[in-house]
């Protein structure tokens, strides 16, 4: 992933730890409620401007097989996605799903399990960067979408007529058990850049 330095290398630390944190608390909420070893580490993170995040999708992604997409508003607005190619995303939902899948519900599980699991991570990662506004986040409902180009998904989600808009992009290792899986989080800001920075100063000093 190629960051372009928009962060100072402590405001990078501070992102990287809130990151690390809302990870762990995902896991363990999966965990939870799934019943099976979840754990969920990051590989990276880092702050993109409009052409960093064309250049992450493509360069990461490419085709995406499967997308979990959350606005969300409050103390800060805008849009995120969980992300994954979709041989991943099949043996993902086979693992949590069980024989399940094997009925003619299968596309309804499946989707209900990509909700639960983008759901339940988006949100942990966005109430991080949040809880340091000091004001309420409103989520709305995820959505699930299949076989997006990482291209079509930038150009949808940002306009090159509003300079405000940056997102924390993330690759993250996710664990079932003893089976890895590569995912991708992006989280769209609709916002100046020094107030992202001043969200991890809150983060720093607090």
């Amino acid at each position: 992933m190629k960051a372009d330095n928009l962060l100072s290398p402590a405001e990078q630390d501070v992102l990287q730890e809130m990151m690390n944190i809302a990870s762990g608390r995902a896991a363990g909420t999966l965990s939870g409620i799934l019943g099976k070893r979840i754990e969920m580490s990051l590989i990276e993170v880092a702050a993109l401007d409009r052409q960093g995040i064309f250049d992450f999708l493509d360069e990461e992604l490419g085709v995406v097989g499967s997308a979990v997409e959350q606005r969300f508003s409050g103390g800060l607005t805008g849009t995120s996605m969980v992300m994954m190619d979709y041989q991943s995303c099949s043996h993902l939902v086979q693992l949590l799903g069980g024989e399940a899948l094997e009925s003619a519900s299968r596309d309804v599980n499946e989707q209900s399990i990509l909700y639960e699991v983008g759901n339940i991570i988006l949100n942990s990662c966005v109430a991080m960067l949040g809880k340091q506004t000091g004001r309420r986040m409103h989520f709305n409902l995820p959505r699930v979408y299949y076989n997006l180009r990482g291209h079509a998904i930038a150009e949808n989600l940002t306009s090159p007529a509003d300079p405000n808009i940056y997102a924390v992009a993330m690759k993250s290792a996710l664990t079932v058990g003893e089976i890895n899986f590569h995912i991708h989080i992006l989280i769209f800001l609709i916002l100046p850049l020094n107030n992202l920075k001043a969200i991890l100063h809150a983060a720093l000093n607090g």
